[in-house]
């Protein structure tokens, strides 16, 4: 056992102690020392080391978390999983303070859960270490051919539903080998035998996939260059009564889009506009990350990315992390979407996805490229990561800053992702611009006589507010006091899109919800979602209903909009109260 000193090189079959009021990095397989700095609460010396750790030694760094209290070592534990590292947690049963080791297990960071005294057999045998002789780690990967790949991806997908067909092979292999690690496998039909019997393993290799790490403000210099060059110019053109829109696919844990909602924030404080709405659509496909956004708390080693200046300004300190202040929390829509699957947002002035098209195969990347294209407005800008960036022969976007890879749209470009050899999504609605540029030839009797039935059919069995839309999501006709929920004057045959009238907090559950009404053929519900309306926000359910008739064919969906009934009594004592009210567009 050794205490370490100032850059001492680490020296094998040692046991290194770390003196007290430190903490601790590693560089070049040299430790270093720094003063320890605590503003309150539990010092993050575990996360700081582990994500040095992370950096020096890549997919060779292992992080260990047995028995202790608080959250350190959560967020370093993420930093070795990106990193392609090793994470093992101590079995709880054992652990006499669990409160370390559950932290990662519930963050799903763990690649395998031992008792202390069975970690060291299993690392030998990880790094293919025997006791009377080394050898280098055998890597499984290379063992896990093409078929097997398919296999498992068709055995994630009908176990778990997600599709992982369009991932690079390189990235599905690397997960593969680290759970057949984990499991102690070293033959790939006998996992994929372990995956069709036991569906836990195919939740647990998904989550490997999906999870990645991300910070605030990750890359300064290239937010920066957003807020300075595109963000700034293009807010001074928009006017206080304009929505400004963007979407961050692929949000993990949320620290992105809270970033950029703090870019957008700053800068229209400093043009004396902070009353112009704006929704940041954060989504991504795994529900656990987004719930785990939308509680909004994050311990207090995050906070190393943020100055201290914004800090003070965007949020809360809590007894052992931090969270987001409501005026940036309320621009943030959180949503499970999946990026390839589901369709895209639209009329967005932002896309911020960054880090996520690396995972994809060329084909799919160009694709998405496409897709962003078509949800931009004229002049919308996209914001990629560190290791990516588009053609340069790409006629879809002009280059605003190379070096932070940040693209502007091109006004001039077609819709080339509709004419794709196939789809992104399985069904696809028609852009709102090319069915208003190509408008059918009026047939005034059938029009009436349909708008006939449709009156009919909702007078008779409706006694709500709701809306007719078709499978291009143009609105046929609406019924009630739609304006409570849309930015739309009742009654009549509109040719906008009904996602581009939602007012907030309604945006990504109807976008949702409509596409899954359409591509099923049958009834969508989704309970509790709380909408801003004119002065207040309400709770919702949204219901879509196919609506067949001889007439209509099978074209139209029913969008209904009922109040909970939480909500309806409450409505109830407010109305016995203050009377009637009348809402405002």
């Amino acid at each position: 056992m050794a205490r370490i000193a100032d850059n001492i090189e680490v020296q094998p079959n040692q046991v290194y102690v770390i003196p007290s009021g430190y903490d601790l990095a590693i560089r070049n397989n040299r430790l270093s020392l720094t003063s320890q700095s605590v503003s309150g609460g539990w010092p993050d010396t575990i996360n700081h080391f582990f994500e040095a750790l992370a950096v020096d030694r890549g997919e060779n760094a292992v992080a260990v978390i047995l028995s202790g209290a608080g959250h350190d070592g959560t967020e370093g534990a993420r930093a070795i999983k990106a990193s392609g590292g090793l994470v093992i947690a101590q079995d709880l049963e054992t652990a006499s303070q669990s409160s370390m080791p559950f932290n990662i297990i519930d963050a799903g960071l763990a690649d395998v859960v031992l008792a202390p005294d069975l970690i060291p057999g299993f690392l030998m045998r990880h790094f293919g270490i025997e006791v009377t002789a080394s050898s280098q780690p055998e890597d499984l990967s290379e063992a896990i051919g093409d078929d097997a790949v398919k296999r498992v991806v068709r055995l994630i997908r009908r176990v778990t539903g997600s599709d992982f067909s369009d991932y690079k092979a390189s990235t599905l292999r690397r997960q593969i080998a680290r759970r057949m690690s984990a499991t102690q496998m070293k033959d790939v039909d006998t996992y994929i035998s372990m995956l069709e019997q036991q569906s836990g393993e195919a939740q647990l290799l998904v989550r490997g996939l999906l999870i990645h790490v991300t910070s605030f403000f990750r890359d300064p210099a290239a937010f920066e260059s957003l807020k300075s060059n595109t963000l700034l110019p293009l807010l001074k053109t928009l006017s206080i009564d304009d929505v400004f829109r963007a979407w961050v696919p692929g949000c993990a844990s949320g620290e992105e889009a809270i970033s950029i909602a703090i870019l957008v924030h700053e800068c229209l404080r400093e043009l004396r506009m902070t009353e112009m709405e704006v929704r940041i659509f954060a989504t991504d496909m795994s529900r656990d990350l987004i719930q785990r956004a939308r509680a909004g708390f994050f311990p207090l080693v995050a906070a190393d990315s943020i100055s201290p200046a914004r800090f003070k300004d965007h949020f809360v300190s809590t007894d052992d992390g931090f969270q987001t202040r409501t005026h940036i929390s309320r621009m943030i829509v959180w949503a499970e979407h999946n990026l390839v699957e589901h369709p895209p947002f639209s009329n967005l002035y932002l896309i911020s996805c960054r880090n996520v098209l690396i995972y994809y195969q060329p084909k799919l990347q160009e694709r998405l490229r496409a897709l962003f294209q078509f949800a931009l407005r004229p002049q919308g800008i996209l914001f990629l990561g560190s290791s990516e960036a588009l053609p340069e022969t790409s006629e879809l976007f002009n280059v605003v800053d190379s070096r932070n890879k940040i693209y502007r749209r091109t006004s001039s470009a077609s819709r080339p992702w509709m004419r794709l050899d196939q789809p992104l999504f399985s069904r696809a609605p028609a852009s709102l611009e090319e069915t208003m540029s190509n408008p059918k030839p009026p047939q005034r009797d059938s029009d009436d006589y349909r708008l006939q039935i449709i009156r009919e059919m909702l007078l008779a069995h409706y006694n709500s507010v709701c809306v007719l839309v078709d499978e291009h999501y143009h609105i046929r006709y609406a019924y009630g006091d739609i304006d409570r929920y849309l930015r739309l004057v009742p009654g009549g045959d509109s040719q906008r899109s009904i996602l581009s009238m939602a007012r907030q907090g309604l945006d990504a559950e109807l976008t949702i919800a409509l596409y899954e009404a359409f591509e099923s053929d049958k009834t969508v519900t989704r309970h509790g979602i709380w909408v801003q309306t004119s002065g207040e926000e309400v709770l919702l359910n949204l219901i879509v209903k196919p609506m067949h008739d001889t007439a209509l064919g099978s074209r139209y969906r029913l969008v209904i909009f009922e109040i909970s009934a939480a909500a309806r009594s409450a409505d109830d004592v407010n109305t016995d109260q203050m009377g009637s009210e009348e809402w405002a567009p």
